[in-house]
């Protein structure tokens, strides 16, 4: 009898300990926050799709980090993150929203790919306008980049 009580409470202190101990698990998480985006495993649509949801959220490290170093040593807009966030700020300064609707790959050969999208950019007057168009990719040793994020050929439609 003496030692089915102490199996008991043993047992009890070790359930209790086990979801105290869960608890704090779960809590830590939380308070870490979301993890950062692992640019290298984004697939070339996952790369554009990323670039115009990052550009509405302001997130402009992240889409920053999307664009091939090339473009950034030729594109004066783009030469340091803090030129690229007030450029990106400026040009999208009425702007509300940026949901990407759809990607979908055009061309791919292993190095480089193109992938068609459509985003809608929703102002702070609550019109909005469609922007597509087709982005070239290259693939780096840190994932695809963007080669001309701006675009050549965007439409609004």
């Amino acid at each position: 009898m003496k030692n089915n009580l102490m199996k008991y409470i043993l047992t009890t202190l070790l359930i209790i300990f086990m979801i105290i101990l869960s608890s704090c698990a779960a809590k830590n998480q939380e308070q870490q926050g979301p993890q950062p985006l692992d640019l290298k495993s984004l697939t070339p649509e996952q790369a554009v799709k990323e670039y115009y949801k990052t550009w509405g959220t302001y997130d402009f490290k992240t889409q920053y980090g999307l664009i091939d170093n090339n473009f950034k040593q030729l594109e004066p807009s783009a030469k340091d993150i803090q030129t690229f966030s007030a450029f990106m700020l400026a040009f999208f300064g009425e702007g509300k929203a940026i949901e990407p609707i759809e990607t979908s790959q055009t061309y791919f050969d292993g190095k480089e790919a193109k992938v068609g999208y459509r985003v809608k950019l929703l102002f702070k007057d609550n019109t909005e306008k469609i922007l597509s168009g087709v982005q070239a990719l290259k693939l780096t040793e840190n994932g695809w980049k963007l080669a001309a994020p701006y675009g050549d050929k965007a439409k609004v439609e």
